[in-house]
């Protein structure tokens, strides 16, 4: 007997229908993965993969210690270059030493550094002869300044060092990392903190923390000057000695008087009035300190703003070397 148009679908050998009818239950629809689309970018599972894996300092960090270590080889040099003729043999030495020696073990260095970050510690290791490594508990974390001078700040790098509670010394410093890889680092150490203390709480991005950010409190040019006006430092005095060392100032002072006729008349001067030559001296000397100090403290505090973040206040400011930090309020 033929089956009619109405019946359903005959069953195959095994007694189950062709087509398997489609599932209408809700859970298994919420319980299909959708690990096919890949995470945004910036997100904090992106951010937290990037830093797991041991990673280096930035390339441009062997140029930044050269350069720093050439002072104190042109220091050693300094005699030889005054006087080409003489044998300075130490000179040579020293500068052949620095060639042997000094330039690998900076290669070294960087090749032996490497950092991670887990969601319980940042892992730091070190060192060429002694292996080092430093473990700092994520909880810990006070806070993770981000500071650029300006060489750093023109080659796009940052030096990130991290402070810890209870703590008066720095506990770890990466010298020197991308900036954007600092940023990085500051943004997934705050994640981890986040879900170590509040699991439901999703962090922020780092997009997403500058737009929402409110300033508390900031300076101005006019007000950094005027807060600047308070300051004395008798900085300049180490300059002009430190310079005097390298030069010879009597040579100097004798060609720029004698060559206007008034070494004699001034000498005189101060030879017949010593009070007024030690109120005078004592003037430019305070003159040039209140001066030195307004310039030290703008270049400390230039641009500086405040903001709340959290549980923390941070902070930024610097016109040549840009730091940026936190501060936690229970020490407010």
């Amino acid at each position: 007997m033929s089956p009619s148009a109405s019946d359903p679908d005959p069953p195959d050998r095994s007694g189950l229908p062709e087509t398997p009818p489609s599932s209408t239950d809700p859970s298994s629809e919420e319980a299909s993965p959708t690990t096919d689309a890949p995470p945004a970018h910036g997100s904090p599972s992106t951010l937290l993969g990037a830093v797991e894996e041991p990673q280096r300092l930035h390339p441009l960090t062997l140029l930044l210690r050269v350069g720093a270590s050439l002072p104190a080889l042109l220091l050693l040099l300094l005699p030889t270059l005054q006087n080409p003729s003489s044998e300075n043999l130490f000179s040579v030495a020293l500068t052949v030493f620095y060639g042997v020696v000094a330039l690998p073990a900076i290669v070294l260095q960087y090749l032996r550094f490497s950092y991670r970050i887990t969601p319980k510690q940042i892992v730091i290791q070190k060192g060429v002869i002694k292996r080092q490594n430093r473990s700092i508990p994520i909880e810990r974390v006070q806070n993770v300044q981000i500071e650029r001078n300006l060489v750093a700040r023109i080659l796009g790098v940052a030096k990130v060092t991290i402070e810890t509670a209870g703590s008066s010394a720095t506990e770890g410093s990466l010298e020197y990392v991308g900036l954007e890889a600092a940023q990085d680092i500051r943004q997934v150490v705050r994640s981890f903190q986040h879900q170590a203390t509040d699991a439901s709480g999703a962090p922020q991005s780092r997009a997403d923390e500058e737009g929402s950010k409110e300033i508390l409190f900031s300076m101005n040019l006019v007000h950094v000057l005027q807060s600047g006006a308070f300051r004395f430092s008798l900085l300049y005095i180490a300059l002009v000695f430190s310079g005097l060392e390298l030069l010879d100032p009597e040579v100097i002072i004798q060609r720029v008087l004698r060559s206007q006729g008034r070494i004699d008349q001034i000498t005189e001067t101060m030879a017949a009035h010593p009070v007024l030559t030690a109120i005078g001296t004592v003037g430019v000397a305070g003159f040039f300190g209140w001066i030195s100090g307004i310039v030290i403290h703008l270049a400390r505090y230039y641009n500086f703003s405040l903001w709340l973040d959290g549980n923390k206040l941070r902070k930024r400011h610097g016109l040549f070397t840009v730091t940026e930090g936190t501060i936690p309020l229970e020490k407010v």
